[in-house]
């Protein structure tokens, strides 16, 4: 009885475990272009000119995402890594063209906080 007891427990505890990290990874795949813009603003204080370069920076990099996805499917391991990191390279370097230097360290240090 104190076995079913406990592994009823422990599959409880497992299943609760499990549906955090799903809602909590739904959360930020759920987030829209201009959700992101939103938040973005209200942390670095964007220019009207800034929010307009991020907004065509976030279409064109979904857009860029569904291409690289489909490139994945057929690549091996060492160059799905390296495609990956091209494409974050990328990302970074048209953001650094966007935001102040300011503005970046203070996104670092946001992000290193939700690491």
């Amino acid at each position: 009885m104190k076995n079913i007891i406990l592994t009823l427990t422990i599959n409880l505890f497992c299943i609760s475990f499990i549906n955090a990290n799903i809602k909590s990874l739904n959360y930020y795949q759920a987030h829209s272009n201009d959700e992101k813009l939103v938040k973005m603003t209200a942390l670095l204080n964007l220019t009207a000119d800034q929010q307009k370069k991020y907004k065509i920076l976030l279409d064109n990099s979904e857009k860029e995402k569904q291409a690289l996805k489909a490139k994945l499917k057929s690549a091996t391991k060492e160059e799905q890594k390296k495609m990956k990191d091209a494409f974050k390279a990328d990302y970074e370097n048209k953001l650094s063209k966007i935001l102040t230097k300011e503005q970046l360290i203070k996104l670092k240090n946001e992000a290193s906080k939700h690491k």
